[in-house]
């Protein structure tokens, strides 16, 4: 199993409960709900928040972590 080598700079736990990122997968009609990825930021971080709460707030969709020793 490949996992993140960068997970334990946060000690192996979510640093805040609406981090969203990573690898994500979006049906293509709600890439259109959401009006696509952002394009406004610059550099490390931001989009990944700007994502979430689009799909949360725009979607009303929830988001949804599996856990890392899932198998599906």
């Amino acid at each position: 199993m490949i996992r993140s080598v960068a997970i334990d700079i946060f000690k192996y736990a979510i640093p805040y409960s609406d981090i969203f990122g990573g690898v994500t997968a979006f049906h293509s009609s709600d890439i259109l709900g959401i009006n696509g990825h952002p394009t406004v930021y610059w550099g490390w971080g931001g989009e990944d928040d700007d994502m979430y709460f689009r799909v949360v707030k725009k979607l009303k969709k929830s988001i949804i972590r599996l856990h890392i020793e899932n198998k599906k």
